[in-house]
């Protein structure tokens, strides 16, 4: 709880609360967030900001099917949530000039990952700036 309501206290920092306005502008940008079925994190946004309640532009990528099954069954939230490792999605999309205003990437291993499920959290952030995610001029990433 205290993590996401400081990520929050940063992005009204940054952006203020134009937001969900500055998402509307340009459907390329986006915020990206690894996130659990309970919402925790896009829960405590959407309580900042309203209309990221039901945003595609809310990028979930979710590894887990029971998960990803999970949140899309979910009524209270509609974000894009995508049945896809974060590494896969930060390939699969580099092409698209997506450009992420924030990201909570909440990896729930230690920074070098788990080489058994070929997890490596360092490398993922590694991919972010590679290939560009980060909005300009301004973004907020969060671990």
């Amino acid at each position: 709880a205290k993590v996401n309501a400081a990520l929050v206290r940063e992005i009204v920092e940054v952006f203020g609360h134009s937001l969900v306005e500055l998402i509307a502008q340009d459907f390329s940008r986006l915020l990206l967030l690894l996130d659990t079925p309970q919402y925790g994190s896009l829960r405590d946004l959407a309580l900042a900001f309203p209309g990221l309640r039901c945003c595609q532009q809310v990028v979930i990528p979710q590894a887990d099917l029971r998960h990803y099954f999970e949140m899309v069954r979910s009524s209270e939230f509609y974000p894009g949530v995508r049945a896809q490792r974060l590494d896969h999605w930060l390939c699969a999309n580099a092409g698209l000039g997506l450009g992420c205003l924030a990201s909570f990437l909440d990896f729930e291993c230690r920074l070098v990952g788990a080489l058994s499920a070929r997890l490596c959290p360092a490398a993922d952030i590694i991919r972010y700036f590679r290939f560009g995610y980060p909005a300009k001029p301004v973004s907020v990433l969060a671990l």
